[in-house]
């Protein structure tokens, strides 16, 4: 570790590095908690990252990284995501939140 991410782009950077690793992703997400759901996606987030943030106070973020957890939620919302409709669609996080909340919640 060691890098000050309190820098809002030098951690959106690293966020889009797959190869960084689970602790860097730990720090920025406690330097700057409003990047935690793009954490929760990176693929470097290991089990423990996931169940920290699945516990998070943002209904968003513990939404995103309990989908993650179940990689069937996940994989779903993932797909509809990148399709062409979506990419357009202004609301597709909200599309996203919703499929991996509804996924998530327990029976």
């Amino acid at each position: 570790m060691g890098t000050n991410w309190g820098n809002l782009d030098a951690a959106r950077a690293a966020l889009s590095d797959p190869k960084t690793p689970t602790g860097e992703l730990l720090a920025i997400c406690l330097a700057l908690p409003s990047l935690c759901a793009e954490a929760a996606l990176h693929p470097s987030a290991d089990g423990d990252l996931l169940s920290w943030l699945s516990r998070h106070e943002d209904p968003i973020v513990a939404a995103m990284a309990q989908a993650r957890r179940r990689r069937s939620a996940f994989c779903a919302a993932r797909c509809w995501a990148s399709s062409r409709w979506a990419r357009r669609s202004r609301s597709r996080w909200l599309f996203v939140f919703a499929m991996t909340a509804h996924a998530t919640r327990r029976h």
